[in-house]
Order: structure tokens, then sequence, then C-alpha cells
């Protein structure tokens, strides 16, 4: 029997390589732990939003709303809405003004709004400030800084390889990537032109015109053959472009009598129709950095180049099917067939016409319908805070058409199928234009209604109804940006090769920095980071992470009144209950209800000098980011 290796690839749950006869297959090992993840995000999103409300003090009217009396904006609308009407199920009221900002803030740009920002939000009479203000953060630079990260985490934009399977792009690569996904933001450069960038990138890796080659190269796969690094490629390409995460199952064996309980496509598909699959790539060649004859060692550790890589297409390869070793059940012919040539597995698409296949594989990505689903279904879920397909790379391209509905017992995976459709069509017919699709989803009252569903008839089977707006805790960069943006307390990071200082975490280029602060980085670890390769991101809550805020060095010395700009001016305001207020605004842009006015105004009447007022409203601030408000966008 062959051995086989622990092999992760990006945004998949890390499996054991399965062989081709099925032994050793963690799938069927433990079924539930695959059939089951698609509930299992439901229920995580019920429970989530009924303990934020549960924890909080209610600031929104106790009552529900007939879906059919929710304006409609567009056709977001029409589908949410009438789909909640048939199932008879109430709609949460629409959000506060205090709801929304907040909530537009952090979604579009991951800071939070100044209390100048939210008073002059709630002064504002006009009827189409929404709408306004979503097209102002659309062109900040805030938001590029969000959706470049965003970039970043999709295509798992990293310096170095955590698991060590896969080639470093080290800091100069990496860096590149992170700029050319920030140019391709800042500029409205349509996502399809970007991927396709990507897939059929040539150039040396480091050089920032060139950047878009590192994502072939992150795919470069250790202690295997070249065709291991092939099956990376195209694993990597379907599941990060497609949402189709079994790829990297069929890689190892066919789907027959393995995938059948979990993706009916998958179950239909052989192992070499995923390996044609891979034949596009088996023309691509990496080759590391050459220096000049005579350089020395020193020299060639100060070169900025060194451990780049030139990627390059060649002519006349193959991909073989003769391999004995390596990351992948063996390869052996099948019959007289000993390489294979591509082949598109999916709805479209001919052989190749030239000889440049990663070209012709970037061509037929583009254009096929799954890849305009997986960005709709993707950027609903940044959105929305659940996938109309969740888990996003579990999508089953046989069971996703309205118009061709699966049958044998199956069901349409998408919570709504049609409007999945109808968004990958809008996607497709307006250039896939990042800033038209999130506005299209933020100006629809569906994102707007109200995070709080009054009494207790909130349930997990409602979830996918979107009958209320879920909540999300922020992630690790935005708690970062929150307490900087609170505080006023701005930190200088450095990055390897970068140039200035950063100083917020959504524009760090990697999970891995700040390097040149590891108080910082720490803190943000402890709330589920990710590494952007085996480990991926995750909204769980954890002791760590309540002890982080309460007594962490990164929290406590930026709420010193010696260190903060911000407690500095607040404290200047002899009126209490105006001091409260602001501190409120600034911390969880929100003016407090009367209970949390009264015991805060008390707190702070009872300092009798100032020594003791400074270290009062120091005991608020710890407070209110200790508060469950602080943590959660809602």
């Amino acid at each position: 029997m062959f051995t086989i290796k622990w092999f992760t690839v990006v945004f998949v749950i890390p499996m054991l390589l399965l062989a081709q006869s099925g032994e050793n297959c963690t799938f069927k090992t433990d079924p539930d732990a695959y059939m089951q993840r698609a509930q299992r995000v439901k229920q995580d999103v019920a429970a989530r939003s009924l303990a934020f409300s549960k924890s909080r003090t209610s600031t929104v009217a106790s009552r529900l709303v007939d879906p059919n009396t929710i304006p409609r904006q567009n056709f977001v609308d029409e589908a949410i809405f009438k789909k909640m009407a048939t199932s008879g199920v109430k709609s949460a009221p629409m959000s506060t003004d205090a709801e929304f900002v907040r909530r537009i803030y952090l979604d579009l740009t991951s800071r939070i709004p100044t209390p100048e920002q939210v008073r002059s939000f709630a002064a504002d009479p006009d009827q189409s400030k929404r709408s306004r203000l979503i097209g102002e953060l659309l062109y900040s630079a805030e938001f590029a800084d969000k959706w470049t990260w965003w970039m970043d985490e999709w295509v798992g934009n990293r310096a170095t390889s955590p698991t060590n399977a896969y080639q470093n792009l080290n800091a100069q690569g990496r860096n590149a990537l992170h700029k050319y996904n920030w140019s391709g933001v800042i500029s409205g450069r349509p996502l399809r032109d970007m991927v396709q960038e990507m897939v059929s990138g040539v150039g040396n890796n480091y050089e920032e015109v060139n950047a878009a080659s590192n994502f072939v190269v992150a795919a470069r796969t250790f202690n295997g053959p070249n065709e291991d690094t092939y099956d990376t490629m195209a694993v990597r390409s379907a599941n990060v472009f497609m949402g189709i995460s079994h790829y990297d199952c069929l890689m190892c064996h066919g789907g027959k009598f393995h995938l059948e309980p979990i993706n009916l496509w998958a179950s239909k598909v052989t192992r070499m129709q995923a390996q044609q699959m891979s034949a596009y790539f088996s023309r691509t060649n990496l080759n590391g950095y050459t220096f000049a004859p005579g350089t020395t060692p020193e020299q060639q550790r100060a070169n900025y180049f060194a451990g780049s890589f030139n990627v390059a297409e060649v002519i006349n390869r193959n991909y073989s099917m003769r391999t004995s070793y390596g990351n992948r059940p063996n390869r052996t012919p099948i019959g007289a067939v000993t390489t294979l040539n591509p082949e598109w597995s999916f709805s479209h698409g001919e052989k190749p016409a030239g000889n440049n296949w990663r070209e012709e594989y970037a061509k037929n990505l583009v254009a096929e319908p799954m890849f305009a689903r997986n960005i709709a279904n993707r950027l609903w879920k940044q959105v929305f805070n659940l996938g109309l397909v969740d888990p996003v790379d579990s999508m089953d391209p046989a069971r996703l058409d309205p118009s061709n509905p699966p049958g044998d017992g199956w069901a349409l995976q998408a919570t709504h199928p049609q409007l999945l459709e109808d968004l990958a069509l809008w996607l497709k017919n307006n250039d896939f234009n990042l800033r038209g699709y999130l506005r299209l989803l933020t100006e629809s009252s569906a994102y707007q209604l109200s995070s709080e569903y009054p009494g207790t008839a909130f349930t997990p089977d409602m979830v996918p109804l979107f009958a209320r707006h879920f909540v999300r805790r922020l992630e690790a960069e935005e708690i970062h940006d929150a307490i900087t943006r609170s505080t006023g307390v701005i930190p200088k990071y450095t990055v390897q090769h970068w140039g200035d200082p950063i100083s917020w975490a959504m524009q760090l280029p990697d999970t891995s920095e700040p390097n040149s602060d590891g108080t910082a980085r720490n803190f943000m670890a402890n709330f589920s980071r990710g590494n952007r390769e085996s480990q991926p991101r995750m909204q769980v809550s954890s002791t760590l992470q309540q002890l982080a805020l309460m007594n962490d060095n990164f929290v406590i010395q930026k709420i010193k009144m010696a260190a903060s700009p911000t407690l500095k001016e607040i404290i200047k305001l002899t009126d209490n209950g105006a001091a409260v207020d602001e501190m409120f605004l600034t911390f969880l842009s929100r003016p407090p209800t009367e209970s949390e006015k009264e015991k805060a105004v008390a707190h702070l009447a009872k300092a009798t000098t100032a020594a003791l007022r400074n270290s009062y409203m120091e005991d608020l601030a710890w407070a209110l980011v200790n508060k469950i408000d602080f943590l959660f966008s809602y």
C-alpha cells in the first residue's frame, strides 16, 4: 500500500489524502463532519444572533413586521421578502439610524464611525441619506483597505507557508500581491480581469508589474513530482474561484462510491477528469531566481530578488500518468494513456486551441457560470454574514441551476436559487464591478433590517430566510482598529520590505504581521485570525478573547488618560452627562440608554479630585471596550 500524507489547501478543511480504493477515507470515517457542515453554519448563526440579543439592551421597538410591507429597493428584496411571506414568517423591523451607521462603516470600511459622523448622520433629515453614505464609503480610502484585505484573504496571500507544504512567497512576493490587490480595488478593476491575470500570470513574482503570478507560485507543492503542483493549482483555482472544495478529493480518487452523499456533481467525476483540469497547468515553469556568476553568499542574501521565482509557460509538456511517489496516490497509465492533455470539466469550453494552456484555463474559468456564482455568493456572505450557499466552498454545480433541478431526491442547494442566478448574472452584465455589487446589496432593505428579532419566535430553521440581520463578531484586525480609533492612540508598525510605517491593522499585508510589535500581533491572534492556508478564520468566542479585552497591555495601555488623545479631550467636558454621551458615541457609535447613562454618570460623580475623575473615565473606557456591542457588528 502506498503512503499517504497530510495535505492542506487554502480555505479547505485539512484532510488526509484518500487512496483510490477509498481506504482511510476521512469522509467515510466521519461522514457527519462533512454532511452536517451547512447545518452547523445555520445553527452557529442563529445561536450567535440570539446570544447577542440577550446580552445587550435592545434599542429597537418590540415589533415584528409583515414582509409584504417592507419597501423593495431592488430585485434582492423581491426575492428575500417574497420567500419570507410565502413561508409565513415575519420580518425584523428596519434598522435604526444608530444600527445602520455603525454597520455600514464596519461592513464597507472595517472602521467604526467617529462621534461626529454618527451625529451628522442622525441629524440628517434627507430620506436618501443611507444611499448617499453608502456611495461616500465606497470611494473612501478605508474601503480600499478593507477590500484589499478581503482579496488577500480570498486568494491566500501570505509570506510563508505555515505547513511548509507549499512555496513561500516571502515578504517581497506577498507585498507585491497585496499592492496589486489594492491597486485593483482602488481603481475599480473588474474582479474577472484580476482573477484571469492571477491564473495566467508570468514574470518574476517579486516585481509589482508581475505580482499576479504569486497566486501560481504559492501553489508550488513540495515532496512530490511536478504533477502534485499542477494538482494543487487546479484544486486552489476550483476552490477559490469556483467554490468547489471537493476537487481535492477527486485528485486522489473518483467521486463514484465516495461523494454521492454530499456532492451530486463530484460523485460523477472521475479522477482522470479532475487530472485533465490539472493538465492545463502542466506547461507552467517555476524557476528560482538565478544569481550572476561570482555572486557571494552575502551578496545573494542582500539581493532583493533572492528567493523569488520566474513564472513562464513552456511548450511540449504534458501531465504524466507515471508517478510513484509524492503527496497523491500513484498515477498509473490507463490502458495506452500515459499522458493527459487539458479538457474542461464543466458546462462549456473546448480543448485548448493554443499552446498556452494556463491562459486557456483562465479564459474558461472566468466564462464559467460557477465563477460568477462563487463571487456573488462569497460577497453576499461578507455583507449578510451567511452565504446563499454556506460553507461558501461547498458549491455543487449540479444543484444550483433552478431551470435544471437535480432530481433523484436532491434539492437545489442555495437558500434562494433564482436569486443566486440573478446576482451572478448581475455581476456578469456589470463587468464584475465590486463597488457596484456591494452597493446593490447594501442598498437593499434586506441588508438594512435590524438584527433584533423581538420575542422568542426565531429558530435555526428560519435562518435561511434572512428575516433579521445576522450579527458577526468583528475580525481581529477590526477589533484592533476599533480600539485604535476610539482611543486615538495610533501605532506605527514596520513591515519587511514595505517602506512607510503602517498604523491600521486592515492595511497589514499578512496575518503574521506586524512583526515589529508582538503585543499587537499576539492580541489579534486571540481572535481566530487564521493563517490563510491551513487555519481558517472563525467566529467562535473564547475565554482568551475575554481576558485579552480585559487585561491585555494592548488594551490597558491605550485607555490610560496619559496615552489617549481622545480621553484627554472628553475629560475636558465638565458636565458628566455630556462626557458619558461622548464616550458612548466614541466607543459604541450610539448614545447610552437611560440606564447606562444613569450608572455611568453616578460613577463619574463619585470623583472628588481631578485625578480620580481621570481614573473613573479610564474605568468607563475599559467597561465600554468590554461591552458586547464593541465586539460585534450588528
